[in-house]
């Protein structure tokens, strides 16, 4: 039996109706091709209403008419995709585009998108003028894009970073002072509950950014005991211990 499943072939399709024209079980058939006894079952549980009526070049056209992708929610000749470039003019990203399509017409299915669904429709014109523009007004104008339907993070990684989770009870706690919190200032609507000061820091590794914050606090006569930075990189907050002044 396979160890990974494979769609079926159209030997398999014949082998499977002659079988079941010799009055074979779905396991003796599934034996014979070194299948699962359900995929034998399933294959004609979608091609025919019973075992006897199956038949080997119809199930082959029903599974690819099954396969066949439905019409493409942003072809380029749409309003849509007129109004996605009008709004990625105005120096929208993709992510901003599709939740404002939303907020725009919130009632009508068909002008809700993601993200992924205008990257795409982007990159699959065909090269030209058109094709440039548009990618040059995205805010990375890569010439090539790769899915990120893997996983895996592809950005830059800081050296030495220790998770937020295993930062002490004490730091976390924020009763005692000295314990210092890093962020990125982004605007009005992300404002700290907190004193804040501001200075340009290195993000060669997350010691290099607490050394520097650290050096620049103790400037100023601060207290400092760690720093918890919110890496510029990952956005995920990461905790270093500081060293007592020397």
């Amino acid at each position: 039996m396979k160890k990974t499943y494979e769609h079926m072939v159209t030997g398999e399709r014949n082998e499977i109706q002659r079988g079941l024209n010799l009055g074979l079980s779905c396991r003796a058939i599934a034996r014979q091709l070194n299948r699962a006894p359900s995929s034998i079952t399933r294959e004609i549980a979608r091609n025919a209403p019973s075992a006897r009526s199956y038949d080997a070049q119809r199930a082959g056209v029903a599974t690819r008419a099954r396969c066949r992708r439905g019409p493409r929610k942003l072809p380029p000749d749409s309003p849509l995709f007129a109004c996605v470039c009008d709004l990625l003019g105005q120096s929208g990203s993709p992510q901003q585009i599709a939740g404002r399509l939303r907020h725009m017409r919130p009632d009508e299915p068909g002008w809700h998108l993601s993200h992924e669904t205008i990257y795409r429709a982007l990159y699959a014109l065909p090269r030209g003028q058109l094709r440039r523009e548009l990618i040059a007004q995205l805010r990375f104008a890569h010439k090539r894009r790769k899915s990120r339907s893997g996983g895996k993070d592809r950005r830059g990684s800081l050296p030495n970073m220790t998770s937020i989770h295993l930062r002490p009870v004490e730091v976390a706690a924020r009763q005692v002072p000295g314990h210092w919190e890093g962020d990125l200032i982004k605007g009005v609507g992300n404002r700290s509950s907190r004193k804040a000061t501001s200075m340009p820091l290195p993000i060669n590794s997350i010691i290099d950014h607490a050394d520097a914050s650290t050096t620049k606090l103790r400037s100023r006569s601060i207290l400092v005991k760690s720093v918890t930075c919110n890496t510029v990189l990952h956005f995920r907050i990461e905790t270093a211990p500081v060293s007592p002044p020397s």
